[in-house]
């Protein structure tokens, strides 16, 4: 049996309020405030590098960080081509390999079976940017999931 495993202790569906990523690198921010249940601000001001949100991004590993400061034990690690989707526990951020529309790769939460919470669903429009669902995403390279 698969690490990632659906565990009957984990939820079947997270839920949680949308959370519209604020600068253009910030998609990761956005995934562990909706985890945690905080705002993307109150996240983003426990960053002491808050130059990634504008710049590079952010790393599993800084995330997993970041999430141990809310009290949440997230481990992460690369994904072979065998995982199915299906494995990965719901309340995870995955990362999307990069790609036309996500040049740097783009992180999202699963909140269900084939359902996953975007924090820049109307990407590349930076103006209003909205968080939303989706069903179908492209190619997962990295899970950062719960402990």
């Amino acid at each position: 049996m698969s690490t990632l495993a659906h565990s009957p202790k984990r939820p079947k569906r997270l839920k949680s309020k949308l959370i519209p990523q604020e600068h253009a690198m910030g998609c990761g921010i956005a995934c562990v405030a909706f985890v945690v249940g905080k705002s993307y601000k109150k996240i983003f001001s426990h960053d002491e590098e808050s130059r990634r949100a504008w710049t590079r991004g952010y790393y599993c590993s800084e995330l997993v960080d970041i999430l141990k400061i809310f009290g949440r034990q997230y481990s992460w690690r690369a994904l072979t081509r065998r995982t199915k989707k299906s494995e990965i526990p719901i309340g995870s951020i995955v990362f999307m390999r990069r790609s036309r529309q996500w040049p740097e790769g783009h992180y999202l939460v699963k909140v269900g079976e084939n359902k996953y919470m975007n924090p820049w669903i109307n990407a590349p429009s930076i103006k209003n940017v909205r968080a939303g669902f989706q069903t179908s995403i492209d190619v997962i390279t990295h899970v950062i999931t719960p402990i």
